[in-house]
């Protein structure tokens, strides 16, 4: 178990699904390059812990920019939650769900961390949209 900056992981079963954590230093150097402007629309298809959506909202801040619009997907209730409870997002831009299921929106910017799991170890459905998804 490890203890992020807002809730606890159970590391074993998260490593099964692909859940590895983004040092807040390499997201500070990703979201530093990535944000442009102020109108960004800004998609995080997996925020886990939050990493990204946090240092989004610091750069955002740190630039002056407060326009950014903050999307994320997220297949953990818990770590959802949290987004909203902490404003790293607001509920209506929060989603709870596969982001491959997710119906595409127009954003100018998406940066994560994504899951890295083998396409194998997927359950049967999920393994067919990764597929379905990615021969687009």
């Amino acid at each position: 178990m490890i203890e992020t900056t807002h809730y606890i992981v159970d590391t074993p079963s998260q490593k099964m699904g692909g859940v590895y954590y983004t040092p807040p230093l390499a997201a500070e150097a990703m979201v530093s390059w990535a944000l442009r402007s102020e109108s960004d629309r800004v998609l995080e298809p997996c925020f886990g812990s939050g990493v990204f959506l946090d240092t989004i909202k610091q750069i955002a801040e740190s630039k002056g920019f407060h326009c950014i619009q903050t999307y994320g997907v997220e297949l953990m209730g818990e770590a959802s939650n949290m987004a909203v409870a902490t404003h790293l997002l607001d509920a209506e831009q929060a989603i709870l769900g596969d982001f491959l299921a997710v119906d595409p929106f127009p954003v100018d910017v998406v940066i994560g961390n994504p899951p890295y799991v083998r396409l194998r170890s997927l359950p049967p459905e999920q393994e067919k949209r990764a597929l379905e998804v990615t021969s687009r």
